[in-house]
């Protein structure tokens, strides 16, 4: 039987069961003749075991896992993930079961941190709490990627501001270097900034946003969306949403990337337990 076949792939972190995501997978690639047959040979045991193990009945072992493993061409951190959810299901102790669930909670959050989603250029120190200190300094340089909004009179006229107002935030974009003047026209110079997670500024810059939505007050935008809820969900659901914001994440930079500039748009969001 051909190993060669590429099978149809599905988000591994979005499971807290290795026997459904196999399940998964075989459902997903269902048109392939003997793909249950295959994965079996790919953990060296024979297909009636396999059967066994999806049923329930028995459990692979990690040697099993990591034949299965390199038939789906996992990454490393997929394959950690799948060997640790075998770990976790074969574990005879309520103790051993905690300790890979924890494990396995980890492997999320490592895995799914935003800087490894967001590809980005950092600023210094200096310019980083100048650039933070307040919601307009990225507002006004997203806003320069827009060709209508290029000049002083549309800046100011499009967030409030006074004519001294908006040279003095160009001036300070310029000096960070992220933007540029040409006769009476600003620039856009790097346009991707993203601030890392372990900064202590990531609050500050979260709160400034979150303000400046404040401000909306009883403005109601047609395309405007504000959402809030507070739910209960068990331990794997709560992983497997959290895993679904970040795919979300990652798609968004597939279509802002490539995009025409002509709005400013906000994005912003929370997702914690109480």
């Amino acid at each position: 039987m051909n190993k060669n076949i590429d099978l149809k792939l599905l988000n591994i972190f979005t499971y807290g069961s290795y026997k459904k995501f196999l399940k998964s997978i075989i459902a997903e690639n269902k048109d392939i003749r003997g793909v249950q047959s295959l994965i079996a040979l790919s953990a060296s045991c024979q297909k009636t075991y396999l059967s066994q193990v999806l049923s329930g009945k028995s459990q692979l072992t990690p040697e099993h896992a990591i034949g299965i493993a390199k038939l789906l061409k996992l990454t490393q951190d997929e394959t950690d993930y799948f060997i640790n959810l075998v770990h976790f299901e074969r574990a005879g102790t309520p103790e051993l079961q905690k300790y890979y669930e924890l494990k396995l909670e980890s492997l999320i959050i490592n895995t799914q941190k935003i800087e490894k989603v967001v590809i980005s250029q950092e600023l210094s120190i200096l310019h980083k709490t100048i650039y933070y200190s307040s919601w307009i300094y990225p507002a006004i340089h997203v806003a320069l990627s827009v060709p209508h909004l290029r000049t002083v009179s549309a800046l100011s006229t499009k967030f409030n501001l006074t004519a001294d107002e908006t040279i003095y935030y160009l001036k300070q974009l310029e000096d960070m270097g992220l933007a540029t003047k040409n006769n009476s026209i600003w620039n856009s110079k790097i346009q991707n900034i993203h601030l890392p997670e372990s900064s202590p500024l990531v609050w500050l810059n979260h709160q400034n946003w979150r303000r400046r939505v404040q401000q909306e007050g009883d403005k109601i935008t047609p395309l405007g969306l504000h959402y809030s809820t507070v739910c209960s969900l068990s331990h794997e659901d709560l992983l497997f949403l959290r895993t679904m914001v970040i795919d979300f994440v990652k798609k968004t930079r597939n279509v802002i990337e490539p995009s025409k500039e002509e709005e400013i748009v906000v994005l912003l969001l929370d997702f914690f337990t109480l």
